[in-house]
């Protein structure tokens, strides 16, 4: 049996090692809550687990498929490199700078090793595709993220263009917030053979 580890439901853990153990993770939480709220997004105190769990029965019995243990729907049909990813084998993500122009709570990048020079410097992202496919690797899934992939947009477009290139039968998916992305833009990514676009929206916007 499964139980959810609660303040109120830490004592009933025995082995105190245990119990120290799983207090390391309440506090994680309880950092991670104080960090969302000091943001100003209001938190609802109410839970939703039986009303959400109702509306995923609905949804499967309209023929909805879940995936990830119940945490992830799709309905139709579903994007490749979401199957590949999860043994990411042949997959590959590069990123051209970490630099972008919102500050999402749940944004992980700030923790990544060398995030403030990688906000105001750039990777010859082209010139590692290049060397990828001259050293003989065989991609099948190649991603642009960020930081903002579309604050270098020109450089966003040639990264595609190159991916194709070397990489000709490889699926290619770009992560934006959309904020920049112009119709102009846009076509131009579709003309260098982009596959695919996942648009991050936060919920609260």
């Amino acid at each position: 049996m499964i139980t959810e580890i609660r303040r109120d439901n830490l004592t009933s853990i025995r082995n105190s090692d245990f119990q120290a153990y799983a207090n390391i993770y309440l506090d994680i939480y309880d950092n991670f809550i104080d960090q969302i709220e000091g943001t100003g997004i209001e938190l609802d105190p109410h839970d939703y687990t039986q009303e959400a769990g109702e509306k995923i029965k609905q949804l499967v019995h309209k023929g909805a498929q879940l995936r990830n243990d119940g945490k992830s729907l799709f309905i139709n049909a579903i994007s490749p490199s979401c199957i590949a990813c999860q043994k990411g084998v042949g997959s590959a993500t590069y990123f051209i700078s970490l630099n972008c122009h919102r500050k999402c709570f749940y944004c992980f990048n700030p923790n990544q090793e060398n995030y403030a020079y990688f906000t105001n410097h750039e990777r010859d992202v082209c010139a590692e595709l290049e060397a990828q496919s001259k050293d003989g690797e065989k991609l099948k899934h190649i991603a642009l993220t960020g930081g903002e992939p579309l604050l270098h947009e020109q450089e966003t477009i040639a990264f595609f263009q190159t991916a194709k290139q070397h990489f000709p039968l490889a699926y290619t998916r770009l992560y934006t917030c959309g904020d920049t992305a112009t119709e102009e833009t846009l076509q131009a990514l579709a003309g260098v053979g982009l596959d695919e676009i996942r648009f991050s929206i936060r919920m609260h916007d």
